[in-house]
């Protein structure tokens, strides 16, 4: 089936367009709904376990009490010896010797451990206050984002009420029956105004058996990336210099009467008008979608 290319191409562009924008209105809504999620989620709020502080004692620490033994043995035994033999004059300076360095030894152990298990009770506290701070800080910030969280569900909802307003459109292109069920998706849409954009063809068959035979879903794939934007835009510019529904109104019987010097049956007539009717109608909507914007 060949159609006049002065109302083809408008029609295709505006399809692209709003599959490009439902896409984009999908993708902003799922932004909206996982941020929304997240705030109402907000920052943890568990206050946090007091901490267990340790009590520092003697019989907590084995080698505290191996030098504490030893010392006390060879303290023992120089007073054994003085009993015994005040005279034995080298094991008794051996013995007091080694008595007085154990002792030290233990004294000086006792000294450090106590230390260390004061550090560890500090650094316990201060972390123990910083978690409770942090908590205190988390629940003001809660509920900043429960106050936020209205504005951001209105804004949700102008999203979801434009793209269901994309999807119902495109229903209404879809209606007119020119493009087979098989071929209504973004990639045939973007093939499809890319080809005839960028040719003279008027063959939408031919066009069609030509997207089946090609390997074409990586290059389209690079179409849509770069030229989805220009193409909302381009959209966007059009309503925007039609913004009024008499203009829009004005534009539609122009094409109307473009298409009465057109030899056409009554059946292409009405494919057409119906083409026409879409595009006024996708005007109106990308006038409107200032979400989009």
């Amino acid at each position: 089936m060949n159609y006049n290319r002065e109302f083809l191409v408008p029609y295709l562009e505006s399809i692209c367009a709003l599959h490009l924008a439902t896409e984009k209105l999908s993708k902003m809504n799922n932004e909206h709904h996982n941020r929304i999620n997240a705030m109402k989620r907000g920052y943890n709020t568990t206050p946090p376990k007091p901490p267990v502080y340790e009590t520092f004692s003697v019989f907590n620490h084995p080698v505290a009490l191996i030098l504490g033994s030893i010392s006390l043995v060879f303290c023992v035994l120089c007073i054994i010896s003085y009993i015994v033999d005040p005279f034995l004059g080298g094991f008794q300076v051996f013995a007091s010797l080694f008595y007085g360095g154990i002792t030290f030894g233990f004294f000086r152990y006792i000294h450090l451990s106590k230390e260390v298990t004061e550090i560890e009770n500090k650094e316990k506290k201060e972390s123990y206050e910083k978690a409770l701070a942090t908590v205190k800080m988390n629940a003001v910030e809660n509920e900043k984002l429960t106050a936020m969280v209205p504005q951001l569900e209105a804004q949700r909802k102008i999203c979801v009420g434009d793209l269901e307003k994309a999807r119902d459109l495109l229903r209404e292109f879809y209606n007119v029956n020119i493009i087979p069920s098989q071929y209504r998706n973004l990639y045939a849409a973007v093939y499809l105004y890319d080809y005839f954009k960028t040719s003279q063809s008027t063959d939408l068959e031919r066009a069609l058996t030509l997207y089946v035979l090609e390997e074409i879903k990586s290059r389209l794939d690079t179409i849509i990336q770069q030229q989805s934007q220009a193409i909302l835009n381009q959209q966007i510019m059009i309503a925007n210099q039609r913004k009024t529904h008499q203009l829009q109104q004005a534009h539609a019987k122009s094409m109307r009467a473009k298409l009465d010097n057109i030899i056409a049956s009554n059946e292409e007539r009405n494919t057409y008008l119906e083409m026409i009717e879409a595009n006024t109608k996708a005007t109106a909507y990308f006038a409107a979608a200032n979400y989009l914007k």
